[in-house]
């Protein structure tokens, strides 16, 4: 490392003999491509006896030559300016730095990003296929909606700062002040002093600005990412840690957040059971309830229990799917780890999820759940993770749209969820569905009933499988993922039926919303005694 007396951009020098400089591509995309086939600059300078300065611009190109690929690094830092020549790349990335399958995504959400926010869908679904961890930070301000373009987000930002500042002391200080060392503290930039400056400092804003939510533990662990994504824009960093409360978990951190996160976790449980339910039967019988283990995977979107650089691959595909998606990303993570749960009892259950979650395959743990949430009737998670409305106005005819409190669902022990009578009829359509009448009359089976039913008065979970044999129904194994259960009739019976089945092993199995009174308002001509 040399002192450079002037900085100037590397593309101003005139390059060596047998050098060929490649496409060009900005600073902070060479450079993260430098980071990743290695590159240090702490290892780079600590050669040579230097330390990171506290850099104010930092300008790189990247040069072919020889079969190397070399990174050339300017630093202009508060004392001087510093150039290097680095060549530690090795080949394989220098083949891919010209590789079209690498940089046509980037190039692409670039276009896409001038667009804003005209392009907003268009960026959504295309994140949908992956983002290209050179552009992460611009593509998740996008899909959050937050303006990354002039002086508006920073001059409210600093507006806000300074009403929310460290001068301003509220209720939520000593708990701030505990939080954040703990916080990541294995990232270089969350680590250092300027790092809990900022995180502090939005923080802060965020509690001053919020007086109606209320500051939970755990909502460091959302604002980090984004700080460590936007290090050096600190007020998009705190509107994208604004909207995603607001839009994702803004009704967990109101002053009384059980009712909310007590239906997250309960719908969470449902999903398990829909998908998996024997290990939901597992954990059912050895009182393991999702309270006792899944609060802070709702409360910061796994961001307080997995590694930051595994939170922000999960996120890519949280912020461009809608809010249920966490739902089945909570499934997807317990069914990674059946064979060891399905082994444990109480305690060992509590103890490895304390304690093993950092070594989850997170793209296999995402592959999952868009599988589950793919083939998983809408119905059966609308109603959870959502902003609650502002005022909800009861149907007295259609009583079974009106919401239940959480404890009264555990006590009638809704361990199925429930599906829409719109969503049956679309499976029935598609004939991927198999309903199961559980009234015991079968007079009144025989004078009304769902056309391609079939009558199962309630029995215990070995009656229903001997019945399934005898009936000629699939195996349970042999059911497909986009095959629901749909079971048919009173609350109390629909309820005992639909735990049998999941003790039994059956999946896919979901209880109609409404029974026979929902198809007699909703969809008459599914009935028998339709006449038009």
């Amino acid at each position: 490392i040399t002192a450079w007396p002037k900085l100037r951009h590397p593309s101003q020098d005139t390059p060596p003999r047998g050098v060929v400089q490649t496409k060009r591509r900005n600073s902070r995309h060479s450079f993260l491509y430098w980071s990743l086939g290695g590159g240090s600059l702490e290892s780079a300078l600590s050669r040579v006896g230097g330390h990171l300065p506290s850099i104010l611009r930092l300008s790189c190109t990247l040069c072919r030559c020889n079969f190397r690929l070399s990174l050339v690094v300017q630093i202009q830092s508060t004392d001087l300016s510093y150039r290097w020549d680095c060549t530690t790349i090795p080949i394989q990335l220098a083949d891919m730095h010209s590789d079209p399958a690498i940089w046509e995504p980037t190039e692409k959400f670039e276009r896409l990003l001038q667009g804003m926010p005209f392009t907003r869908a268009a960026i959504t679904e295309e994140a949908r296929g992956g983002i290209p961890p050179t552009v992460q930070s611009e593509v998740w301000a996008a899909l959050l909606g937050v303006c990354q373009q002039g002086d508006v987000p920073r001059l409210m930002y600093e507006m806000l700062a300074e009403y929310g500042s460290p001068n301003h002391q509220g209720n939520a200080d000593a708990q701030i002040d505990k939080d954040i060392p703990r916080c990541h503290q294995y990232s270089s930039l969350l680590l250092c002093t300027e790092g809990h400056a900022k995180l502090r400092r939005m923080l802060k804003v965020w509690v001053a600005t919020h007086p109606d939510l209320r500051y939970w533990q755990g909502l460091d662990s959302l604002a980090a990412p984004f700080l460590t994504r936007h290090f050096d824009n600190e007020p998009v960093a705190y509107w994208c840690f604004v909207e995603l409360v607001k839009t994702r978990v803004g009704s967990l951190f109101v002053p009384d957040n059980s009712g909310e996160l007590g239906k997250a976790m309960l719908t969470y449980s449902q999903v398990l059971a829909f998908h998996d339910p024997e290990l939901s039967y597992h954990f059912k019988t050895h009182a393991f309830q999702p309270e006792h283990y899944s609060i802070a995977w709702f409360l910061t979107l796994f961001a307080h229990v997995l590694p930051l650089e595994k939170t922000c691959q999960l996120w890519d595909a949280i912020l461009s799917h809608p809010p249920q998606l966490v739902l089945f990303v909570a499934a997807a993570m317990a069914k990674q780890f059946r064979k060891k749960l399905l082994s444990y009892e109480f305690h060992e259950c509590g103890l490895f999820f304390s304690r093993n979650l950092s070594s989850v395959d997170i793209q296999g743990c995402i592959a999952d759940s868009l599988g589950m949430y793919a083939v998983t009737p809408a119905s059966i998670t609308s109603h959870a993770m959502q902003q609650p409305p502002d005022e909800f106005v009861p149907d007295p005819i259609r009583w079974w749209t009106q919401p239940i409190a959480v404890d009264m669902q555990r006590h009638l022990s809704y361990s199925s969820p429930r599906i829409s009578v719109n969503d049956l009829e679309l499976r029935l359509a598609q004939q991927q569905a198999l309903v199961i009448d559980v009234r015991a009359s079968a007079d009144v089976f025989a004078n009304s009933h769902l056309v391609g039913s079939i009558h199962m008065p309630c029995m215990d979970s070995e009656q229903l499988m001997t019945r399934f044999d005898e009936l000629g129904l699939p195996e349970k194994e042999d059911l497909t993922d986009t095959t629901v259960v749909a079971v048919l009739g009173e609350a109390e019976e629909t309820t005992q039926a639909s735990n049998a089945l999941t003790s039994a092993g059956v999946r896919f199995v979901c209880v109609v919303q409404g029974g026979i009174e929902a198809l007699v308002l909703d969809a008459p001509h599914l009935l028998s005694n339709y006449r038009g």
